[in-house]
Formats: C-alpha cells, sequence, structure tokens
C-alpha cells in the first residue's frame, strides 16, 4: 500500500518493516534493493518458504540447493548433492582396480581392464586352436608367442586341415542336395520316377519333389520330412488308386498345387496324423466322393491355407478330438455335412475363409469344442452359418455373417 507523507510516498514493504519514503519517481528504484522486499531463494530445488531480502543473504550461504563446481567434471551440483555425485563422477580419477600403474577416469575403467591392462588375465590368442595356455597375464603374451612360435604355427596348419576337410565334407553334401533338389515324377518318363509314391519311398529328409501335369492314381503315405508340390499349380491331380486315402501325412510334409480327388468309399481325401506343427497344405483344390476332405486327427496343428475345399459327401474339414489346425484363406463349400466340424476339445484358429453353401452348417462346434473364429465370410448355409452346442466355448468375432 501506499500513503503520501508531506507529498512523499511510502515503500509497499512497510508492512514488512521498510522505513524508506520518498518520490514515486523514486520507488521503481528503490524496490529492485529494498531489504524488505519478499523473495524466495534463487537456487533451484530449494522449497524453504518466501522471505524478505535482508535475510536471502544468511539463507543463501547456508541454503543445500547452493550450487558448487565438481572438481572432475566441471559441472555446477547443488552441495545437498555434492558428495554422492563425487563418488559416482564419470570424470573422477581412479586407480586401476586390479593395481597396475595406471591413473584412470571412472568412466574409463571397464574398458581398461578389458583391453588394456597388463595385469588382466587373458587365454593365449591360439588358444581356440588348441594351445593349452588359457590363464596368462597380457604382459606376459608377448614372451609366449615368441617361446612358442613353432608349437602355434603346428596347431595352425591343423586347424587349416581340418578346416580343408570340413569344406570339402560340405562341397559334397551340397553336390548331393543340389542333385537331389531335382526330383521329379513325370508319367512319361521325363522326370527321375513315374510315380509319386516311388518318390516317396526313395526320397530323403528334406527333399522337394515336383510332380508334372498328369493324372496319378495311386494312395501316398508320407513318413518323412518332405515337400510335395505340383509342377504348374492344379495341373497335377492325384486320386486314390485303391480303397484308402488319397493321402495320408504322418511326418511333417509341405504339400501345395495338387488337384486331389477322393473316390472310393469310407476313406479321407487326405488325413493328417503326423502331430506337429510344420505341416503344411496350401494351394490345392480337394475333393471327396465320400469322407471328409481333410481330416485333422488329435494332437496335429497343421496349417491349411489357400485351398479349395468342396463337395464332400460328409465334412469340409473335420478336426477330430484334441485336434488343432491353422485354417487361414480357404474357400470353403458345397460339403454335403458342416464345412467345418470342430470335435470335442478341438482348438483350431480359423480366419480369412469363405465358409458357404453346406448343406447342414457352415461350422458345427461340438459340446466342450473350443477354437477362435475370426474374420471369416460365413454365408447361404442350408441350416445355419455356425452351430454351437451347449457346453463349447469358441471365441467369434469379427466375421461377416
Amino acid at each position: 500500500y501506499q500513503r503520501r507523507v508531506h507529498g512523499d510516498i511510502w515503500c509497499d514493504n512497510v508492512g514488512n518493516g521498510c522505513k524508506w519514503t520518498g518520490r514515486w519517481m523514486d520507488l521503481a528504484e528503490h524496490r529492485e534493493g529494498c531489504e524488505y522486499e519478499v523473495v524466495v531463494c534463487p537456487h533451484e530445488g530449494c522449497t524453504e518458504p518466501p522471505m524478505i531480502r535482508k535475510h536471502l543473504h544468511a539463507h543463501s550461504n547456508t541454503c543445500p540447493y547452493k550450487c558448487f563446481e565438481c572438481q572432475s567434471c566441471a559441472k555446477m551440483i547443488p552441495g545437498c548433492k555434492l558428495q554422492e555425485h563425487e563418488r559416482e563422477c564419470p570424470k573422477r580419477q581412479v586407480k586401476c582396480p586390479q593395481m597396475c600403474a595406471a591413473t584412470l577416469t571412472l568412466d574409463t575403467v571397464t574398458s581398461h581392464v578389458q583391453h588394456q591392462c597388463p595385469l588382466t588375465v587373458v587365454t593365449c590368442p591360439f588358444h581356440c586352436h588348441g594351445c593349452e595356455v588359457d590363464s596368462i597375464q597380457r604382459k606376459e603374451v608377448d614372451a609366449h608367442m615368441k617361446v612358442a612360435m613353432s608349437k602355434h604355427v603346428e596347431l595352425l596348419c591343423r586347424t587349416v586341415e581340418q578346416q580343408a576337410h570340413l569344406i570339402s565334407q560340405q562341397q559334397l553334401q551340397i553336390t548331393k542336395l543340389f542333385r537331389r533338389s531335382h526330383v521329379v515324377v513325370d508319367l512319361h518318363g521325363k522326370g527321375t520316377y513315374l510315380t509319386v509314391g516311388e518318390a516317396v519311398a526313395n526320397a530323403e529328409e528334406g527333399d522337394r519333389i515336383f510332380i508334372n501335369e498328369g493324372v496319378y492314381r495311386e494312395s501316398i503315405v508320407i513318413n518323412k520330412n518332405i515337400t510335395l508340390k505340383s509342377a504348374v499349380e492344379g495341373k497335377a491331380c492325384i486320386e486314390n488308386g485303391s480303397e484308402s486315402n488319397v493321402i495320408v501325412i504322418r511326418s511333417t510334409c509341405q504339400l501345395s498345387g495338387f488337384t486331389l480327388h477322393q473316390r472310393s468309399k469310407n476313406f479321407f481325401c487326405v488325413r493328417i496324423i503326423g502331430s506337429d506343427e510344420s505341416t503344411v497344405v496350401e494351394s490345392c483344390d480337394i475333393v471327396s466322393d465320400h469322407f471328409s476332405c481333410i481330416q485333422i486327427d488329435s494332437g496335429c496343428n497343421p496349417l491349411i491355407r489357400n485351398n479349395r475345399i468342396h463337395d464332400s459327401k460328409q465334412c469340409g474339414i473335420l478336426i477330430k478330438k484334441n485336434g488343432k489346425g491353422r485354417i487361414e484363406g480357404n474357400d470353403i463349400h458345397s460339403n454335403s455335412l458342416s464345412n467345418i466340424y470342430v470335435d470335442a476339445h478341438a482348438n483350431p484358429f480359423v480366419t480369412a475363409n469363405k465358409i458357404h453353401n453346406s448343406t447342414q452348417h457352415g461350422i458345427w462346434i461340438k459340446q466342450h469344442g473350443i477354437g477362435l473364429f475370426e474374420n471369416n465370410t460365413i454365408y447361404n448355409n442350408t441350416m445355419s452359418n455356425i452351430k454351437i452346442e451347449e457346453g463349447a466355448i469358441p471365441v467369434i468375432k469379427n466375421n461377416y455373417i
């Protein structure tokens, strides 16, 4: 507040004890240094409440947040944190922990010990080639290298010999794989074998077998890790040549690009028995005149992708009790029973498929069936698009039904 005293005014801080009076034009200059002006401590982090300026001088000298220069890194550090900072300052000078003569900064200790300290225990550079010296101080390595030079040369020659032998073996394996990578089945004798069954029987683990155009009337049992691929997608057709399944997969297999047709009674077109997650059936056209187009047995988890699965007298895909399967991007339609049948405790992942025109249900999930069904298009199935029995607990989300 201000009051006139014989034409002069009082300082605004008169209530705090200021006795100054003077002209209005001199007030601002006075207040810049007024001992009774309320101010706060200028040190960042200080929590002391505001005080009049004449008390600030005494507080500032004892303020725990008054900054001091670190003697090691030259940074300004609050006094209350200076001791802790000095202990941890990366530029603080220290002695080598292994007591060599070096003086270091704290941030270079690890690098010094690992790469420079003459007292660090290391292994001989030729230890990987067989030198028995695996514990020697760095300062002694040069002397050891001179003394053991002939031994090191002998060890190096032995390593070169071993590597040359290994390279030779690998070259033989590569040549063998290259030759086997061109296994071809051709009905007219233009390939390695005339029948698919013969090619599978003679295949080794990892072989890739290409099937040329034609109708192959035979039943195939796959019990090794191989790839069967139609040389031209859709042009190689395998039909069962006897009362049996067209293809039984007992081991990891990649099956791609075929037309598969089950023509006999009481059998499946493709039956998957091998309990692994690497089997793939993709880009095939699969039809069955009797049992389901594909049966996935208990414990199996194949990838069924981008196929046309249709016109079975039973189901398109039958997933047995405790079976799984990743069923993705297929067109599954016109099957006499359900397009997809999920047995009790079966747990498939069914996504991005078109599921339509079944005589019964698009998807039938039995009691205690599980599974995740998402992003599918399900339509025009005669009885229901999805049937879920009591006790089944599937997850159905983001489908167009």
